[in-house]
């Protein structure tokens, strides 16, 4: 089989069983988002997810074309970002009374703006996912 084809059809397979239907690990400016492997203590202080890179996850998000494709047609994103299959898991925690995020190391206190230079897409992304409860604002206007 080609390797079009193989495309093609890892394509449709993660329509139907990929990560349309599963918890999503927020991505960056460039990079995709990742599948949610673990969740523990949703809307407590100790709330924590880990995540991996799938192939549906690569596929999807450079066929939506919001990943770093640099004009690259879709099959060159995949393969550009086919090394994510190996990464190690992602990480995010927060604290959901206190309102503080950290995804990958980097510590966010809430309310934050939604960029990409300060991360806050992924931080209230992936603050509003373990912290779903949480009264405060998450995201700030100015």
């Amino acid at each position: 089989m080609s390797k079009s084809k193989t495309i093609a059809l890892a394509f449709v397979a993660s329509l139907a069983i990929g990560p349309v239907n599963a918890l999503q690990f927020p991505g960056t400016c460039i990079t995709p988002p990742a599948t949610v492997t673990r969740i523990t203590g949703i809307n407590t202080r100790n709330a924590g997810m880990e995540a991996r890179y799938t192939l549906p996850d690569i596929i999807q998000a450079c066929h939506q074309g919001y990943v770093d494709q640099a004009d690259a047609p879709p099959n060159v994103c995949i393969d550009r970002h086919r090394d994510l299959l190996q990464a190690p898991p992602l990480h995010a925690t927060a604290d959901c009374v206190a309102g503080i995020v950290t995804v990958e190391g980097q510590r966010t206190v809430l309310p934050a703006h939604r960029d990409c230079a300060s991360g806050g897409f992924r931080a209230i992304d992936a603050f509003k996912t373990l912290c779903p409860s949480y009264g405060g604002a998450v995201e700030r206007e100015d």
